[in-house]
């Protein structure tokens, strides 16, 4: 049996080996567990991953029984033994100029958004108003002038000024999607098995309902996700890399010093790091303040750290080994790029976006992650990407003379939800008291009830990952728990 998947995870494939050697493959965690073939264990590994990060590592499941094929590999079954290997790699950068280095980047996108939107079913696309989703609307709508746009209004968080502007812009009407009354707390429960994973990147319950809302309209829709990851992007996490970097040549820090503190020197002393000349141990660092801000502002790692993680535990000799920290000493954000591209994209972007969708009967496609447009992203040089003029380089000249200036000039914003206001809720303090101050519950078989108990009360991001882990320990059935 010869099996693949797709080049940047947009689309999952699990498997295991079953009690009698059976192989056995599905695209759900649930659907493997549904043969009664296994007996899934829980993976400590991945359960220190998910509190860490807010979600379980790309390359494993939560259970360590049953396996991930990672993208751009492929699988072979046969004679009883599984061989895996990588059918692509990453491309080497490339030598280009700027203005054919535009050219080609407007021709593969174009090419990219005509292959997306062949279907026998009514397309549309998202609109959230940001640079990428109305760069693809703008494109799209131009192929296919019928196309249906969404947006949507979402509590506190609305960028609906930009997306009107866009519509307006390219003459084409929009779809304004809202629930102005979503019951969160069933939702929550319910994404518990829409993952199958523990997941606490909370923006998957917006996500989630303009799913529900778009799919009553259309079953195929694109999205903006990848252009981030490609482009650099996340303007206050990779310029502030690109800055610090520039600091190696110390002739640069005077120029230098002043964008270093307008960006995040009030957060963390950087003044050590800039000494270093591993920008790697910066990003990891660096990953740490995130607690601070909203999940869309900045990649992260480490909302909690190992020492209080291993403080929590009641038996914490059994994570002793555990080390989530990546080890390389030169990691240029060239590399630093490809390495969010195949890692917090695949474990947390397009897992969000392919659960939620697809528990609604919609599906997503992302044109940015085309593999030819795609692999002449990762080719190009930083300077095309990330340089003192902006983020997104290419990607802002490219369409400087299509898309408004509001939006042409904007910065990336998240897709959190209101954590902290949403927990204050009685029907989310119900859920707490049910779920976290309740000693039987499962969590407290593998973390100390009283310690816990102390440091999750201050009804914030920390709470909200221990809230969603409870919901979905009590939510799953387990044999045992393993590395």
């Amino acid at each position: 049996m010869f099996c693949a998947r797709d080049r940047f995870g947009e689309k999952p494939f699990y498997y295991a080996i079953g009690k009698n050697g059976e192989f056995i493959f599905a695209s759900e965690i649930k659907a493997i567990i549904a043969t009664n073939l296994i007996d899934p264990c829980l993976s400590l590994s991945s359960l220190v991953h998910y509190f860490q990060n807010l979600y379980v590592h790309p390359s494993k499941t939560i259970y360590s029984n049953i396996f991930v094929l990672p993208p751009a590999h492929k699988l072979i079954f046969q004679n009883n033994k599984i061989l895996i290997s990588r059918y692509w790699e990453r491309p080497a950068v490339i030598d280009i100029s700027v203005n054919e280095a535009i050219v080609t980047f407007k021709n593969l996108l174009y090419q990219s958004i005509q292959k997306q939107l062949i279907a026998d079913v009514d397309v549309g696309v998202f609109l959230s108003g940001g640079l990428d989703s109305s760069t693809i609307t703008t494109l799209a709508a131009k192929i296919k002038p019928d196309i249906k746009i969404f947006s949507y209004d979402f509590e506190t968080k609305s960028e609906l000024r930009y997306s009107k502007e866009l519509a307006k812009n390219i003459g084409r009407e929009q779809i304004i999607l809202s629930d102005n009354n979503p019951e969160l707390c069933t939702i929550l429960t319910e994404m518990q098995i829409v993952f199958d994973e523990p997941f606490a990147d909370s923006s998957n319950i917006p996500m989630y309902l303009i799913s529900r809302e778009a799919s009553k309209y259309v079953k195929v829709v694109l999205t903006g996700d990848g252009g981030d990851e490609l482009l650099g992007g996340y303007t206050s996490w990779y310029k502030l890399l690109y800055y610090l970097d520039k600091l190696k040549d110390k002739s640069a820090i005077k120029k230098n010093i002043l964008r270093i503190q307008a960006s995040m020197m009030h957060r963390l002393n950087l003044y050590k790091y800039s000494q270093n000349n591993n920008l790697l141990h910066l990003h990891n660092a660096l990953y740490l303040d995130r607690m601070q801000t909203s999940i869309g502002d900045s990649l992260s790692r480490f909302f909690i750290d190992m020492p209080t993680l291993k403080n929590l535990f009641i038996n914490d000799q059994e994570i002793k080994n555990i080390n989530t920290i990546e080890k390389s000493s030169n990691m240029n954000l060239n590399d630093i790029l490809y390495s969010d591209l195949t890692n917090y994209m695949v474990g947390d972007i397009l897992v969000k976006t392919d659960r939620t969708a697809m528990a609604n009967g919609l599906e997503l496609r992302s044109p940015f992650l085309d593999k030819d447009f795609a692999s002449f992203c990762i080719s190009l040089p930083l300077s095309l990407k990330i340089n003192d003029k902006s983020d997104k380089f290419i990607l802002r000249e490219a369409y400087k003379t299509v898309l408004p200036k509001s939006i042409k000039n904007r910065s990336k914003e998240g897709f959190g939800a209101p954590v902290k206001e949403w927990l204050k809720r009685r029907d989310f303090q119900k859920l707490i008291t049910d779920y976290l101050f309740n000693k039987d519950r499962k969590i407290y078989t593998i973390f100390d009830f009283k310690k816990t108990s102390r440091f999750i009360s201050n009804m914030d991001q920390i709470t909200w990952i221990f809230l969603v882990a409870s919901l979905w320990l009590e939510t799953h059935e387990y044999k045992r728990i393993e590395m």
